[in-house]
C-alpha cells in the first residue's frame, strides 16, 4: 500500500496528463492499512532529501500525503489519497489538480490510479506502477472506471513508470 502514494506522487506530473479519470475507482473505506502512515522517499528521486509525510485519517478512511521537495523545504503537492481492493489487487486513487478546471471550486477535479506492485513484510518497502490509458477520461462513473480496471488487471502495456518506495520513519 505504500506503493499507491508514492508512485502516484512522484508520478503526478507524467501519468495525470494523459491518463486522468473524472472519477475515483470507488469511495475511500475498502482497504487500508495503518502501516502506509510515515515518512517515506522515492528510490528513483534525485535529491534525497526530499519526501513523502503520510497520515491516516479514520475519520474519513483517507491518507493525507504532502511532499516536500527542494531539499525537504518545500511542500509542492498536498492531497488525501486512499485505497481501493480490486480481486487481489490494490491501488491508490490519486487526486490530480487541473488549473484549466479551477473553476469548478473543485481543488482536484481528476485522479490518477496507482497499483501497489510489491509490498515487503515489514511495510517499508513498497513498488508501484502507473496506470496509462487515456481512454480512462472517457468514462462516466466510478463503476465504468473499476470494471475497465478489472478488464485490465494482468495487462503490463495498461501500466508505465514504476516507482520505488522506502520508509524511513
Amino acid at each position: 500500500m505504500r506503493v499507491y502514494i508514492w508512485l502516484v506522487l512522484c508520478l503526478l506530473t507524467f501519468a495525470a496528463c494523459e491518463s486522468v479519470s473524472k472519477y475515483p475507482i470507488d469511495a475511500p473505506g475498502s482497504a487500508s492499512d495503518s502501516r502506509f502512515s510515515g515518512i517515506w522517499k522515492f528510490r528513483e528521486d534525485t535529491n534525497s532529501k526530499n519526501f513523502y509525510e503520510v497520515a491516516y485519517s479514520t475519520y474519513n478512511h483517507k491518507y493525507h500525503v504532502k511532499f516536500w521537495d527542494r531539499g525537504g523545504t518545500n511542500p509542492t503537492y498536498e492531497a488525501n489519497v486512499y485505497f481501493t481492493k480490486i480481486g487481489d489487487a490494490t491501488f491508490i486513487n490519486m487526486p490530480y489538480y487541473n488549473p484549466a478546471n479551477s473553476v469548478t471550486g473543485k481543488d482536484y477535479n481528476y485522479f490518477f490510479f496507482l497499483k501497489i506492485l510489491y509490498v515487503n513484510k515489514d511495510f517499508s518497502e513498497m513498488t508501484t506502477a502507473t496506470i496509462h490509458d487515456s481512454t480512462l477520461i472517457k468514462l462516466e462513473s466510478s463503476a465504468e472506471v473499476k470494471a475497465h480496471i478489472s478488464r485490465h488487471l494482468e495487462d503490463p502495456r495498461f501500466y508505465y513508470d514504476t516507482a520505488h518506495l522506502y520508509k524511513v520513519k
